[in-house]
């Protein structure tokens, strides 16, 4: 009877061992799902961020593309490039013709009078300025300015930075109402009327400033 009982505690004990031995495996099989779960999901997520990412740089190219296209083969990329780079921007306002001023700017072979010179590279509205020369919606792609009825009246040197070793500075000639614009280097004028007013009030701005 003893013997008997110790075989059934020892196969009670044996009963018990594989039990929790079974619910111990278990425990450790639901664990390793669970942890390969959040694995996969963690991959997925970082996956679905890149692709995200990666879409929105994408579009963000498109757009960019897309919205600056017509400036870029109008001005060509070597003046498009340093107008937007420039990190020395000068602004001039230039007298009538014929008036004679202690300094000039020359510009296509031309000697321009110039009233007053200021540098702009710190000014006030700035960026928003060399971001809206290069747009294509700041003008009017059907119009068409005549060389000889733009007549200079404000200037802007957009100087190229280091890196640009061989680029020579961008010279961009405005008339009065700042509605025309010139490159007096190749002699291409653009009408600019989106943004004149904008263009002139910072010109205005930056040279009444003392």
């Amino acid at each position: 009877m003893q013997g008997l009982r110790q075989k059934n505690r020892s196969e009670s004990g044996r009963c018990l061992i594989y039990i929790f031995g079974h619910v111990r495996h278990t425990e450790c099989a639901c664990y390793n799902e669970a942890h390969q779960h959040v694995e996969k999901s963690g991959k997925l997520l970082i996956l679905a961020i890149l692709a995200i990412a990666l879409t929105s740089g994408v579009f963000s190219w498109w757009f960019r593309w897309s919205a600056t296209r017509r400036v870029a083969a109008f001005w060509g990329p070597e003046i498009t490039t340093t107008i937007r780079d420039a990190r020395r921007v000068e602004a001039y306002r230039l007298a009538e013709e014929g008036i004679e001023t202690d300094q000039t700017l020359t510009a296509g072979n031309r000697e321009y009078p110039v009233e007053k010179r200021i540098d702009a590279s710190q000014g006030h509205g700035l960026v928003h300025l060399k971001q809206a020369l290069l747009e294509d919606r700041s003008y009017e792609w059907e119009a068409s300015v005549a060389q000889a009825e733009l007549i200079p009246r404000w200037a802007l040197v957009f100087h190229p930075p280091a890196a640009q070793v061989a680029a020579a500075p961008v010279i961009l000639l405005f008339d009065d109402a700042c509605e025309g614009a010139i490159e007096p280097e190749s002699r291409r004028t653009i009408d600019c009327k989106p943004i004149a007013p904008g263009i002139k009030s910072v010109l205005a701005e930056w040279l009444s400033a003392e």
